[in-house]
């Protein structure tokens, strides 16, 4: 009996050392599990700020990329029978005799659009050369150069006429390498490539452009063609570009800021580690008097 009660008094006398040996331990590591937990929490939700961070950057990137600038700055409408660029009236007719001044503008800004696009889409335009030059625009050749702007008679209107018979000129080039990536002689051509290659056109001019015609309206101004005539060929022709702005640049050119997709990379979830919960387990065993358990 004294043996067993002696057994049993060191046994509680060894468990409450034991106890009191891990309290202190216990004590600190309560404290640093605070600790990383605080700091565990701190870090979710500076991750979580960063996330909605980059998902209102990326909102707003594709907002920007929505925007065509070209579209903004050289805007192509139309006023009544006339098609109109940056508000300025391209032709005139019988009841409405547009100024000179206001023509030559518009052809400016055409031209200053043409260049700028095909700049835009890297394409190397050789039909003619595109002269922008505010009001006073010019179309040049190996020969020389063109005044695309007036006053013009229909008798002594040929250098206008070849001017404007380049602009169409570069318009059906521009067109065509942007749509089909290649030179061709017609667009019939074109087609039948595509068709043998498996690669459809990105887009066409919704009017076509054969010689002097746009849209079986010719652009030219004499004395046999009425100034009717000549605006609604004007107003077909700015049709085209704009239908190239609605389609945008390619993928490649200087106005693409970043790809189209956005990698998200997802920070990982901290969890407890192994060895803080098979500390937990021997803590709780200690406090119960049962034996330590070993670890897995």
């Amino acid at each position: 009996m004294l043996s067993q009660r002696w057994q049993s008094a060191a046994g509680a006398g060894s468990t409450a050392g034991l106890a009191a040996d891990i309290a202190a331990p216990e004590e600190h590591y309560w404290h640093d599990l605070n600790d990383y937990q605080l700091s565990l929490q701190q870090h979710i939700n500076e991750r979580d700020g960063l996330l909605q961070r980059v998902d209102r950057a990326g909102q707003q990137l594709l907002l920007l990329k929505s925007i065509n600038v070209l579209n903004d700055t050289f805007r192509l409408w139309h006023d009544g029978p006339f098609g109109t660029i940056s508000g300025f009236r391209l032709g005139r007719s019988q009841e409405r005799a547009v100024e000179w001044d206001e023509i030559n503008a518009a052809w400016g800004q055409a031209v200053l659009l043409l260049h700028t696009m095909a700049q835009q889409c890297r394409l190397n335009i050789l039909a003619y050369q595109l002269l922008p030059m505010g009001s006073r625009p010019r179309v040049a050749d190996k020969r020389g150069s063109y005044d695309l702007f007036g006053p013009v008679s229909k008798l002594w209107g040929g250098t206008h006429a070849k001017a404007m018979l380049g602009f169409l000129a570069c318009l059906k080039e521009f067109g065509t390498l942007r749509a089909h990536g290649r030179r061709c002689t017609g667009t019939s051509e074109c087609r039948r490539m595509d068709i043998a290659e498996g690669q459809p056109s990105l887009f066409e001019f919704p009017f076509a452009i054969e010689g002097d015609q746009v849209g079986s309206h010719s652009i030219r101004l004499s004395m046999l063609s009425k100034d009717d005539d000549w605006t609604k060929a004007l107003k077909l022709l700015l049709a085209n570009p704009k239908r190239a702005l609605q389609v945008g640049p390619p993928q490649g050119s200087m106005a693409v800021l970043m790809g189209q997709g956005r990698v998200r990379r997802r920070l990982p979830v901290h969890r407890m580690p192994v060895a803080t919960g098979h500390v937990l387990a021997g803590l709780r065993a200690a406090r119960q008097g049962r034996q330590f358990p070993a670890p897995c």
